[in-house]
């Protein structure tokens, strides 16, 4: 749960909430049984209980360590207006030592310049240095099983154990980018989830990826409007940036094409009215300055 108050996130289970305004990160219902063998309560589908493999949201309390732990469809509980993050994946709480991680695969779509996604995304792939994603070990398998259902799902991930690709990118995975492994910390101090460590990145618009790359992805709780930052870099001088708070999207790369590719379109096409009680949303061209500044201010370099 999102404590919409502290802006902190807590676990409770079989237990009351802290106020009805906080905010779900995941929720299960089903039947309540003991695992003797891993010590958990768990609740959650009797079938996904079963059956681990199966769809369908999870919730344990171990009675050794105290941690609470989850899995299924996700919500970070932040609130990016037009940008829609849409997290399959498992959270760990550590109630002991009061840590929040989450690790999911995240389908992140918003209005932006499908030209200069084309540009990006090609970039992304053809560059030479980046280590595949291994599918198996990735939260990406679990991920377009909760998105697309078992049958598709199986077919999907047998064309990417086979070819190392997919045949047509269904509607529901052709997002704006879609990360296909991130690890998030919580950061109470700072109301913020932090990446750390490589981060996988399955695609961009169309175009297929499947990669590690480096960089860094934030999602802070602000009581002026939530934000996000995004950070991917494939070597020192190849990177890209975006940046989104209180309805206005910027972004800016080291590749110059990207960049004036954004500076030339209308104002109008950059905007979008979105839907009957949304905010309005724009994007637009950032700086390295602006790039520069973030970085430093959050300690990346």
């Amino acid at each position: 749960m999102m404590n919409t108050d502290e802006l902190d996130l807590y676990s409770t289970f079989l237990s009351a909430i802290a106020s009805e305004l906080d905010e779900e990160v995941l929720t299960s219902n089903g039947v309540l049984v003991y695992d003797k063998k891993t010590k958990e309560y768990l609740v959650g589908p009797e079938d996904k209980i079963r059956e681990n493999n199966l769809t369908g949201s999870l919730v344990a309390l171990s009675t050794v360590s105290c941690q609470v732990r989850g899995e299924g469809r996700l919500d970070y509980a932040v609130d990016l207006g037009q940008v829609k993050l849409s997290p399959v994946g498992q959270f760990l709480n550590n109630t002991t030592a009061s840590t929040f991680v989450i690790d999911a695969m995240l389908p992140l779509d918003f209005h932006f310049s499908e030209q200069a996604l084309k540009l990006m995304g090609e970039d992304l792939a053809t560059y030479p240095e980046l280590k595949p994603v291994v599918i198996q070990n990735s939260s990406y398998q679990k991920g377009i099983k909760e998105i697309l259902g078992l049958e598709k799902a199986d077919k999907i991930i047998s064309e990417l154990t086979l070819s190392g690709s997919i045949k047509k990118l269904p509607p529901e995975l052709s997002k704006t980018i879609v990360f296909s492994d991130l690890h998030l910390e919580w950061d109470t101090d700072e109301a913020m989830y932090m990446s750390t460590g490589k981060i996988g990145l399955a695609s961009v618009g169309k175009q297929e990826v499947f990669a590690e790359v480096d960089g860094l992805i934030t999602l802070t709780k602000k009581r002026g409007g939530d934000a996000m930052m995004v950070y991917l870099e494939l070597n020192e001088d190849t990177w890209y940036y975006f940046e989104y708070t209180r309805t206005l999207m910027q972004a800016f790369s080291s590749n110059t094409a990207f960049n004036d590719i954004i500076m030339g379109e209308k104002e109008d096409d950059r905007k979008s009215k979105g839907k009957k009680g949304e905010d309005p949303y724009t994007y637009m061209l950032s700086s390295k300055r602006k790039v520069d500044i973030a970085l430093e201010d959050i300690g990346y370099k």
